[in-house]
């Protein structure tokens, strides 16, 4: 390939990242991980901690409190700015772990990227660096199932946190993937108690669809990547464009995947207020640290 050609592919792929970041205030992570980077994060130490991911207002700071007070906070929680983290005991007494709250906000995904181990600039894995034991996703049961932003927000959480675990899970060509994620993620739906609370399975189906949605954009995007690198290489052969489309697909081509395909299909309910399944939410932890 001709330097120039390289440079011009070079400039379309940083006019995109620019892009994405200018429309959305979010990282490209999200929208563009490399099956290469699998095998890194497959390798990777894992650490001993528990780390809490979700959108703003989706309960995390308030179940923290919950699991590390066995008490409500008797203040309203309000969206933190900071990581929180507190040592939580479990069914055993002598059982405990740390758990990490990551800042909710849309802004602050440099801090959720850093405990989850993955480059804020790219969105792959740190090679080295030590990964959490266990994610948990939380997302407000009462509102994820209906607000569209909510639902986005708690789909971009999880995809972080699938992408922390393999980010070959959430290829836009996978069509079937290993269930290994279980072993490092849980979802939990908070505000259980409350009467507009979906079910589980109305927040499988909302997170399914807006992960499916997810993996579209990313097929679009290395869609436009091809596309500009198309225009700067007009001599670019047909069957190396097959083959990126084999490996990335194409938004028409992005086969569904299921939450049982990932292994995470299971919901914990949970109510920070009432206490409602924070027992059976310690049982889970322990079950999985102890696996």
């Amino acid at each position: 390939m001709e330097l120039a050609t390289v440079v011009a592919l070079a400039i379309a792929v940083a006019a995109i990242v620019a892009l994405v970041m200018v429309l959305t205030g979010r990282s490209p992570a999200t929208l563009l991980p490399l099956s290469s980077a699998s095998s890194s994060a497959k390798s990777r130490t894992l650490g001993k901690d528990v780390v809490l991911v979700g959108a703003p207002n989706a309960g995390k700071s308030a179940l923290l409190h919950r699991l590390a007070t066995s008490t409500y906070p008797t203040r309203p929680t309000a969206p933190s700015l900071v990581e929180n983290r507190a040592l939580v005991k479990l069914d055993d007494e002598d059982d405990q772990v740390t758990i990490i709250d990551c800042p909710g906000h849309a802004r602050l995904l440099a801090v959720t990227a850093a405990n989850l181990a993955l480059d804020a600039s790219t969105g792959l894995p740190l090679p080295g660096a030590t990964a959490p034991r266990l994610i948990l996703v939380v997302v407000d049961a009462t509102m994820v199932v209906h607000a569209a932003a909510v639902r986005r927000d708690a789909a971009e959480r999880l995809a972080m946190a699938l992408d922390s675990v393999d980010p070959a899970l959430l290829l836009p060509s996978a069509s079937s993937v290993e269930a290994t994620a279980g072993d490092r993620i849980r979802i939990v739906a908070t505000k259980a108690d409350d009467p507009l609370a979906a079910s589980p399975v109305q927040i499988r189906t909302a997170l399914q669809d807006e992960l499916h949605a997810l993996r579209v954009a990313r097929a679009s995007s290395v869609s436009a990547l091809n596309t500009r690198a198309n225009n700067a290489d007009d001599n670019e052969d047909d069957g190396r464009r097959r083959r990126n489309q084999h490996r990335h697909g194409t938004p028409q081509s992005v086969p569904r995947i299921s939450l049982a395909d990932l292994g995470i299909a299971d919901i914990v309910v949970v109510s920070a207020k009432s206490n409602e399944g924070t027992d059976n939410l310690r049982q889970v932890l322990s079950d999985l640290l102890a696996a």
